[in-house]
């Protein structure tokens, strides 16, 4: 999957869990523009079966598979549509990443956010989150450390 210059989201392969975010299920072997998404797409990450991005307008989308809650919407239910992620609306985001199965989000102010798997509690050692896996996003303690 990919977002072009004017910001449309081009996809085609693998499908099963609607990470093309085209509303269905079936494998795509050519490149196609996807139609559900109505706001230009100016940054776009993916895991192993779901996306997120971000659009022109700032708002954070998530689709595709969601069994470790990797699309932080607030539940473990897929979506074959990106839905802007409610509770991180007026936060503009700098920075996005995916891993396989969870998600995380910097935001202009430095704030950090993640959701999704957290088995060997990633999330734990990396920032101080001791949790099981994550389907909302959740701020996490950070340090920042100023170089000379």
């Amino acid at each position: 999957m990919l977002a072009n210059r004017d910001g449309k989201l081009i996809g085609w392969g693998r499908n099963d869990f609607g990470q093309l975010g085209d509303g269905g299920r079936e494998n795509k072997l050519k490149p196609r523009v996807n139609t559900s998404v109505t706001e230009a797409i100016i940054r776009l990450e993916t895991g192993s079966q779901h996306a997120v991005a971000v659009s022109r307008l700032g708002n954070i989308l998530s689709w595709g598979g969601n069994r470790k809650g990797q699309l932080g919407n607030g539940t473990f239910t897929s979506d074959t549509v990106p839905r802007i992620i409610e509770s991180l609306q007026h936060r503009p985001v700098v920075g996005l990443a995916c891993g396989e199965s969870h998600t995380l989000v910097i935001t202009v102010t430095g704030n950090v956010y993640a959701w999704g798997n957290n088995r060997y509690t990633f999330f734990a050692r990396h920032f101080n989150c001791y949790s099981s896996d994550l389907f909302f996003g959740i701020q996490l303690r950070t340090t920042w450390v100023r170089r000379p």
